[in-house]
């Protein structure tokens, strides 16, 4: 036998990709996903949930509506989850990929979810150009996974795959229900 160490499985290392995508069909109603990956992109854990918009939406203004909503499956994803990653990166609420409105509102992890993992918020800008805006502050250990996923330059194919993911569970649910 020859002395080795698997260093891929250290959760330390485990990337969260948290996000929250609008329903065109029922506004304010929320699909989203906790896509945890390893080191090198193999998906270890994906959990999803639906959040329903408030009773009374009729009150609140369309932003608020889905703060709530963001607020409330942030939270369901956080204590579904069976793994803790290294860092979480969500996508800004202001980005839109053109089928709905999708995203984490800024302030909602730190000031409304207090969490002991770091989060990065990521913002797409023009040109491929990403911004991040960090709200829970980066340890040394997030740094690195954050250095290491900008380095190798995919790090939004992740939320990509989970959309996927979300979708394709979405319309078998969709069609379970029609044949019941």
């Amino acid at each position: 036998m020859v002395k080795h160490r698997d260093t891929i499985d250290a959760s330390a290392q485990y990337t969260g990709y948290l996000t929250c995508l609008e329903l065109p069909a029922a506004p304010g109603s929320l699909l989203g996903f906790l896509f945890i990956v390893n080191q090198v992109d193999e998906p270890v854990e994906f959990t999803y949930a639906m959040a329903e918009a408030p009773t009374s939406a009729s009150f609140w203004s369309a932003e608020s509506v889905y703060r709530h909503a963001a607020r409330k499956m942030s939270s369901l994803l956080l204590e579904k989850a069976v793994l803790t990653p290294g860092l979480i990166l969500t996508i800004d609420a202001g980005h839109s990929d053109g089928s709905g409105r999708s995203g984490i509102p800024s302030g909602i992890f730190g000031k409304e979810i207090e969490i002991e993992v770091p989060v990065v918020r990521l913002i797409p800008g023009a040109a491929g150009e990403m911004d991040q805006a960090v709200d829970i502050p980066l340890n040394d250990q997030a740094t690195k996974i954050l250095s290491d996923r900008i380095e190798r330059g995919r790090i939004l194919d992740p939320f990509q795959t989970g959309r996927k993911g979300i979708a394709e569970i979405f319309e078998r649910n969709q069609k379970d229900r029609a044949a019941a």
